[in-house]
């Protein structure tokens, strides 16, 4: 450890955001947490007042998305917050060479993505919802870890990025055990600086 250098934790929104970190925020379906990220995204691109009060620098966020359509529903939602247009981006598919419009893959896109955040200057990374990214792998630790490591290390590259994903918790499960259904695999939780419910 003598070679290593302290320093503190830089905060893109202070003690809920950091820079460079990855983020979860879970809860059961219908509980808002699309319509929560999007408030959040909304307020931060024009570094308006955020929840607890505190304001941010205006920031830039990419949307990875799986499940809401941009044109009807993220979009309305963004404009419902007075969102500036312009600093926030999205991903719904890719092109391949067989696939004009294929399902973006944690495993096979990742260069894509980084490519992505660094044309457009990306401050935060909003997957939503993480688990339709796992591949189906969202139970198998070993498997979560090895998609969601190179997505850590894409966040540390530049501690000025931070990265949030959304997963759902299994309804038929106790409140106690929150931390390890979020989305099936401890993994998730254990990669994560922050873990917010979206119940609470």
């Amino acid at each position: 450890m003598s070679e290593v250098e302290s320093r503190p934790i830089s905060w893109l929104w202070d003690r809920w955001l950091a820079r460079g970190k990855i983020h979860l925020l879970g809860g059961h379906a219908g509980e808002g947490k699309s319509l929560l990220t999007a408030a959040i995204a909304a307020q931060m691109s024009s570094g308006s007042e955020l929840p607890d009060g505190k304001g941010v620098s205006p920031v830039r966020t990419l949307f990875l998305l799986a499940e809401d359509d941009v044109a009807d529903t993220v979009k309305p939602r963004l404009e419902l917050h007075a969102a500036r247009m312009e600093s926030i981006f999205f991903i719904e598919a890719v092109r391949e060479i067989d696939r004009p419009k294929a399902i973006f893959s944690l495993r096979r896109h990742l260069q894509l993505l980084e490519e992505a955040i660094r044309e457009y200057g990306i401050d935060v990374l909003i997957i939503d919802p993480l688990s339709a990214f796992l591949q189906g792998s969202e139970r198998n630790s070993e498997e979560v870890r090895d998609l969601l490591t190179p997505l850590a290390d894409l966040a540390a590259l530049d501690r000025r990025r931070s990265t949030r994903h959304h997963t759902h918790r299994q309804a038929d499960r106790d409140e106690s055990q929150t931390a390890s259904t979020t989305t099936g695999s401890y993994c998730v939780r254990a990669k994560s600086r922050g873990c917010l419910d979206a119940s609470s």
